[in-house]
C-alpha cells in the first residue's frame, strides 16, 4: 500500500504556473483601477476646496469683492492661500474662515496630478459673492466635466 504524504514536485510547479498567469493577467487591471481611483480623489480634493472658497466667499462680513482665493500646486502639494485684488480687508479673519472649511494643504496622489508643478487656480470674489475661477489647469479639466465647469475662463 502506497502512502500519499504530500503534493509532488511537478503538482506544486502547475499550481505556481498557474497563479503566476493570473496575477499577469489580473495586475494591470487592479493598478488601472487603483490610478484611476487616486485621479477621482485628487478631484474631489481640489473641487472640495474650491467649495470651500466659495463658501467663505458668500460670507459678505468675510470676503469683499476683489478677494482671491489661489490653490497652488508645488511638489504635488495643493496649498490654499487668500490674497486681494481690492484693498484693505481682514485677510486674517477670511483665511481663518476658509481653514475652517478645509485643510490648508492636500497631497495629489494620483501620478499625472503629481506630476502637476507650478500651477495655479485662481478664484475672485465678485459684488454678488460668487466666486469666479480663472487660470483652470488643463492637467485638472480634462478628467472631469462637473470640475472644469466651475471656471468661467
Amino acid at each position: 500500500m502506497k502512502k500519499n504524504a504530500g503534493f509532488s514536485l511537478v503538482e506544486l510547479i502547475v499550481v505556481i504556473a498557474i497563479m503566476a498567469v493570473l496575477v499577469g493577467v489580473l495586475a494591470p487591471a487592479y493598478l488601472k483601477y487603483v490610478e484611476k481611483s487616486r485621479k477621482s480623489t485628487d478631484i474631489d480634493a481640489v473641487a472640495e476646496m474650491m467649495d470651500a472658497a466659495v463658501k467663505v466667499g458668500a460670507e459678505d462680513e468675510t470676503a469683499v469683492a476683489g478677494t482671491v482665493f489661489k490653490l497652488k500646486v508645488d511638489s504635488g502639494k495643493v496649498e490654499a492661500t487668500v490674497g486681494t485684488s481690492a484693498a484693505s480687508y481682514d485677510v486674517n479673519h477670511v483665511q481663518s474662515s476658509w481653514y475652517e472649511l478645509i485643510d490648508k494643504e492636500y497631497t495629489l496622489k494620483s501620478k499625472e496630478f503629481r506630476a502637476i508643478d507650478n500651477k495655479t487656480i485662481n478664484g475672485t470674489v465678485q459684488k454678488s459673492g460668487a466666486v469666479v475661477w480663472t487660470s483652470c489647469p488643463s492637467e485638472f479639466s480634462e478628467y472631469s466635466t462637473s470640475f472644469a465647469a466651475k471656471f468661467s475662463a
